[in-house]
């Protein structure tokens, strides 16, 4: 079963649907512009709820009687994982290419700039699939009443 199929153009679109909220949230202040974050985080939520629709599936269970789709918290926080996933990965990737460095005497595009921004897009994947390994390992097992022993919250 596959809910969800995404391509490369995907995760171009999840980073530029990220890059257009943080945009549209950044605010002036006396340290210079920076997020307000409680508005980013209700147009990243507007944003998984479009994303969500066009993208994943939803999912019914007729025989328990439940059903997954746009709003849905689980169908949510997916979303966003992957958006956020996908925005780290790329965010880093344009700042390797352009040589990223807020250092005035050094020159532009500076090649420490790209070497230390490779450095951290690394980590960031690495943390990724050791997140994702360590997810996979967990055993899943039921409680003595049947019920399962994860809880989400509601």
């Amino acid at each position: 079963m596959r809910l969800i199929e995404l391509d490369s153009e995907d995760w171009l679109l999840f980073t530029d649907e990220v890059r257009r909220a943080v945009d549209a949230s950044l605010i002036n202040t006396e340290l210079g512009a920076c997020v307000d974050s409680s508005k980013l985080f209700l147009m990243l939520n507007n944003r998984c709820e479009l994303m969500i629709k066009k993208k994943i599936e939803p999912f019914n269970s007729t025989s328990c009687n439940f059903a997954y789709s746009h709003s849905n918290l689980e169908y949510i926080l997916w979303m966003n994982a992957l958006l956020s996933m996908a925005w780290s990965c790329e965010i880093f990737r344009r700042k390797i290419r352009d040589g990223h460095c807020q250092n005035s005497s050094h020159s532009k595009p500076c090649t420490m700039g790209s070497e230390q921004h490779k450095l951290l897009r690394n980590e960031v994947i690495r943390s990724f699939g050791e997140l994702l390994l360590q997810l996979k390992a967990v055993p899943i097992t039921l409680s003595d009443k049947g019920k399962s022993s994860f809880h989400p919250i509601h």
